[in-house]
């Protein structure tokens, strides 16, 4: 091989390493909050479900219908995630809902979001997102897609 080719090809790989390591740094900054994640403890979960419950929850969005009206959740409805880390140094529980398959209780780590776009971005409350902390015993974060 001549000389410009392995320059070529040392080039090409340099390129490559330094990108590759940019990424990898890049997407390890953005997972290092909630890494290591644990399962809550399913007292938490019980607890955070019998809040979510009474509360009534306010879709994002404006879709067809403004104001979008504020309804209660039935909670049995969904296929419920859970899981629990670190956001700012604070114990945190994210959870997911939606009602892609059969509804139940999941406690652990959601590897993808749901993949069906009525559930997804509407569908009235198909995707549900919330985040409670556990220091404070508080619902932060309740809110679910608006209908489209």
């Amino acid at each position: 091989m001549s000389k410009k080719k392995t320059a070529l090809v040392f080039f090409a790989g340099a390129v490559f390493g330094i990108s590759s390591l940019i990424a990898g740094l890049y997407l390890w900054h953005r997972i290092d909050e909630w890494l290591p994640y644990s399962r809550p403890d399913a007292a938490t979960v019980a607890e955070i479900e019998k809040i979510a419950s009474q509360q009534k929850i306010k879709p994002v969005g404006s879709g067809l219908n403004w104001p979008p009206k504020m309804a209660a959740l039935p909670v049995d409805e969904y296929r419920r995630w859970y899981v629990q880390g670190k956001e700012n140094g604070r114990d945190i529980i994210w959870g997911e809902w939606d009602r892609e398959e059969k509804p139940g209780v999941y406690l652990g780590h959601r590897r993808f979001p749901p993949t069906n776009s009525i559930t997804a971005f509407g569908g009235g409350c198909g995707w549900v997102h919330l985040r409670y902390d556990l220091a404070r015993r508080r619902l932060d974060t309740f809110w679910c897609n608006a209908d489209m």
